[in-house]
């Protein structure tokens, strides 16, 4: 059951917008979809709206007409973006949305949103601290989306509209968290690392209630299988997003697993609820703000909160090793590491770190992965 279950996750979808199934069952529903370029956008005032976001994930491509914008030591998934944009990929699109991250990625935004000239565009200002007056801001920011969606997109996203989104993306966060169980907890796993990063991208890709519908019978079918077991060992990432399954494919080649992780795009979106008690952008503007922050944030703290994640899931997932994974031009996380690899070693966890570009780094983890299992034995 679990195979077949996979099976149709991915199927389900591509990571390119011109050819995702998911798009075409959209627009041939008749409901309206928009990119989303960025990881700190709050999608619930998009669903709320009766409009599908999906990610924009870019693509390991060469990149060519992207280098008359943007320079070349940016990162390559931003710069990948933009090609893909200026190539037409987005042309199904009714829209794009963009963000103020890192500057880069702003930067690469505001360029997309210019070159493309989408039916529907907005940028989301995000403060990049976390005290009451960013928060007073970011919910400003937020009322200004959510009219420019009604606007644009058939009346106005009202509150129950936003709770309604809320529920639906909370009940994912709490399956995906569920899944990070099944393969962390036990001694052997029902759900692979590999699997585990088709179905995080698979839940970027399609409507989230299409989604939690599959992963929960994904949850039935994982319970139902005979764990996996393996010798190796059990590790960690640590970043901000991958591009793609190759690098847990190479530690579970080498007998080892990858129980848990760090990154932005995965387990820091979804380890926690937004609050349905509050009101819902101050909700959403909060869970954001005050989340598992990006290395990218101005906060106090920002570098230890995220490491208290880490250490935390260390913890809960009995992990021995950590790889962190820094994407090339990635300034704020080329930043943080000489500080997270100073602190795990402090604590006396074994790290590998590795520097990534278009593809994951599987090939470099091949080779160094016996140096930090020897490691992982000494300490």
């Amino acid at each position: 059951m679990f195979d077949d279950v996979m099976d149709r996750l991915r199927s389900s979808y591509t990571r390119s917008v011109e050819t995702n199934p998911a798009v075409a069952r959209s627009k041939n529903q008749g409901k309206p979809v928009v990119g989303v370029f960025g990881y700190m956008t709050p999608l619930e005032i998009i669903e709320a709206a009766g409009v599908f976001p999906v990610r924009l994930l870019g693509a390991p491509i060469d990149i060519s007409d992207a280098n008359q914008f943007q320079t070349n030591f940016m990162c390559h998934f931003g710069r990948s973006v933009l090609e893909l944009g200026l190539r037409g990929n987005y042309a199904a699109l009714d829209g794009l949305v963009g963000e103020y991250a890192c500057e880069g990625g702003g930067n690469l935004a505001q360029t997309l949103l210019e070159v493309t000239r989408p039916r529907y565009e907005f940028f989301l200002s995000l403060p990049h601290n976390a005290g009451e007056s960013a928060l007073e801001f970011y919910v400003a920011e937020l009322e200004a989306f959510r009219k420019s969606l009604g606007a644009s997109f058939g009346g106005a996203v009202d509150d129950a509209s936003l709770r309604g989104a809320v529920r639906v993306a909370n009940e994912q966060r709490g399956l995906l968290r569920e899944l990070y169980d099944l393969r962390g907890l036990g001694e052997g796993v029902a759900i692979t690392g590999a699997e585990m990063a088709n179905v995080i991208e698979y839940t970027q890709s399609v409507p989230k209630v299409e989604a939690n519908a599959l992963l929960r019978e994904l949850i039935s079918g994982a319970r139902g299988r005979p764990t996996k077991p393996f010798s190796g060992p059990r590790l960690l990432l640590l970043g901000t997003r991958l591009h793609d399954s190759d690098l847990y494919e190479a530690i579970e080649e080498f007998g080892g697993m990858v129980v848990g992780d760090g990154l932005q795009t995965a387990s820091q979106a979804f380890w926690h609820d937004v609050d349905e008690s509050l009101p819902p952008l101050e909700a959403l503007a909060r869970h954001t703000l005050f989340g598992v922050p990006c290395s990218f944030m101005c906060s106090e703290r920002v570098a230890e909160r995220r490491l208290d994640h880490l250490l935390m899931l260390h913890k809960r997932y009995h992990a021995g090793g950590v790889v962190v994974v820094v994407e090339k031009w990635c300034d704020s996380m080329q930043m943080d590491r000489p500080f997270m690899i100073d602190r795990l070693r402090t604590l006396g966890i074994p790290v590998l770190s590795i520097e990534v570009e278009r593809s994951s780094g599987a090939s470099q983890i091949r080779n160094r992965l016996e140096a930090l299992t020897e490691m992982m034995q000494q300490a």
